[in-house]
């Protein structure tokens, strides 16, 4: 994970994963085939 320092002076901590998968307002089915084609990837 990388840190950035902000204006306050307190790092934040960024998620630099690139399996990360954003969960909003699609149907599910979208999700499903997100999640499999992940795991086919890796």
């Amino acid at each position: 994970m990388a840190e950035e320092t902000t204006e306050a002076g307190t790092a934040e901590k960024r998620r630099t994963d690139e399996n990360v998968i954003y969960v909003g307002h699609k149907p599910p089915m979208s999700y499903v085939l997100a999640v499999v084609t992940q795991f086919n990837v890796s």
